[in-house]
């Protein structure tokens, strides 16, 4: 397994926060969703929210896209509410969209600046 991104994730209440950088294939990916799905697993049906800081993210492998896409479809199933998806502009994201199944049926919103999608995301989580 040859990794070539890096990434954390921690939590604040009932929002993951995942932070991204570098570029990303099958393997990181993999790893990425793996420690999601535990965070997720551990609110106990809780609902939850996702703020992806991906100001440092220089993109997906076709294949990492393939490992994300079946993380969404999971996230489908569980008490998911929003997800803000931190980029310094729009291209990553709208790649995303347009490999990744699922992605558009979930509440998923873009935004430059990251306290305005913190502020999008304990919004929605207030609605839940």
């Amino acid at each position: 397994m040859l990794r070539h991104g890096e990434f954390t994730v921690t939590t604040d209440g009932q929002m993951i926060i995942l932070q991204v950088s570098g570029s990303h294939n099958e393997y990181d990916t993999l790893a990425v969703t793996q420690e999601l799905r535990q965070v997720v697993l551990a609110f106990e049906g809780k609902p939850f929210v996702e703020l992806i800081d991906g100001r440092e993210l220089q993109g997906t492998t076709p294949e990492g896209f393939k490992v994300l896409a079946e993380y969404e479809q999971w996230l489908s199933t569980q008490n998911f509410v929003a997800r803000a998806f931190v980029s310094p502009n729009r291209i990553i994201p709208a790649i995303a969209e347009k490999h990744i199944d699922g992605i558009k049926e979930n509440n998923v919103r873009n935004f430059i600046d990251i306290d305005a999608a913190k502020a999008w995301l304990l919004s929605e989580l207030k609605k839940a």
